[in-house]
C-alpha cells in the first residue's frame, strides 16, 4: 500500500512540475532548429558565430550572426541575428529592449523581426522596400 501511495505522489509531483515554467524547456527551440529551417527554405547561410557587441546583446543573450543569401564580402558585419532565449517570456522582454535600442540607433539598414516561442530572428535589409527574404523567413518560423 505504501508503495502505491508513493507512486501516486511521485506521479502527481511530476505532473505538476510539467505545468510550471520549467516544463516548457522541452518545447524550446534551438539555434540548430532555426538554421535547419532556414536552409529548408533554400536560403544560403554563412555563419559568423556568436556576436558579443553591446548593441546586439539583449538581456545578456548573445545572438548567433549569419550572412543570409550570397555574400562575397570579407566584411565582419552580419545581416541576420538569431537569438535563443530561455523562454517566451524572456524573448518578449528582450524584444522591448531591442525596440528601445532601435529608438536610439541611427541605422543604415532596416531590421525585420521574426519571433516564435523562445526564438527571435532579426534580418537587416539594405532598404526599406527590400523584402527579398521576408516570405522565406516567415515560412521558416511557421515550420519550426
Amino acid at each position: 500500500m505504501r508503495y502505491k501511495m508513493m507512486i501516486i505522489c511521485v506521479s502527481f509531483i511530476l505532473l505538476l512540475s510539467g505545468c510550471l515554467d520549467g516544463g516548457d524547456l522541452k518545447r524550446n527551440l534551438t539555434e540548430g532548429n532555426v538554421t535547419q529551417s532556414i536552409k529548408g527554405q533554400s536560403i544560403k547561410l554563412s555563419e559568423k558565430g556568436q556576436i558579443n557587441e553591446p548593441f546586439v546583446v539583449l538581456d545578456n543573450v548573445k545572438p548567433y550572426g549569419y550572412w543570409i543569401g550570397n555574400n562575397n564580402s570579407n566584411d565582419e558585419s552580419v545581416n541576420l541575428l538569431v537569438y535563443v532565449f530561455q523562454s517566451e517570456k524572456a524573448r518578449g522582454e528582450a524584444r522591448e529592449t531591442f525596440n528601445e535600442h532601435l529608438q536610439r540607433a541611427n541605422l543604415i539598414t532596416y531590421p525585420n523581426v521574426y519571433e516564435k516561442k523562445n526564438i527571435m530572428i532579426v534580418y537587416f535589409s539594405e532598404s526599406e522596400v527590400d523584402h527579398s527574404f521576408d516570405e522565406q523567413l516567415k515560412k521558416t518560423m511557421q515550420n519550426m
